[in-house]
């Protein structure tokens, strides 16, 4: 059977990828926050563990944006927690 988009199932899942954005910045945030204050203030290397490959791919990307303008965010590794 085909998907039939309705007024609100297409609510729906507009109110699903915002509480998902919304998270993926709580979760950057959380993550960031020491590390951004460590490259930055101290000059030293940190790594931030993730939850999967898709966000830590964006978060790379971040990284990797943000480093244009602020070169210590290269000091920052970002790897995915198997655990």
């Amino acid at each position: 059977m085909a998907f039939v988009a309705t007024d609100e199932n297409v609510a729906e899942l507009a109110v699903r990828e915002i509480e998902e954005r919304v998270e993926l910045v709580r979760l950057a945030m959380d993550k960031f926050a020491v590390a951004l204050m460590r490259s930055s203030a101290v000059g030293t290397e940190s790594t931030v563990s993730v939850p999967d490959e898709e966000t830590a791919s964006i978060f790379r990307a971040a990284l990797e944006n943000s480093s244009k303008s602020k070169p210590s965010h290269r000091l920052i590794d970002v790897v995915v927690d198997n655990g």
